[in-house]
């Protein structure tokens, strides 16, 4: 995100969120995730169900739907 390159920042968290996930970074992918474009995620499905699922790990449920019918979709 810091050079400016959205696309690129959301190919790189989509590559590291399965590691990401198995070693308890839930709440760095979220970060990274709450700081692309909402509109890039949701053209995403792997970045779509990793918010959801970091959304889960955090014990938030508001927003798991919708970004999973994002993925559907």
């Amino acid at each position: 995100m810091a050079g400016g390159d959205a696309w690129r920042a959301a190919d790189l968290v989509e590559a590291a969120w399965p590691a990401m996930g198995q070693n308890d970074q839930a709440a760095t992918v979220r970060r990274w995730l709450e700081a692309l474009l909402d509109e890039l995620i949701r053209a995403r499905p792997v970045l779509s169900v990793a918010y959801a699922a970091t959304l889960l790990e955090g014990g938030n449920v508001a927003g798991v739907e919708e970004r999973l019918r994002d993925a559907e979709r």
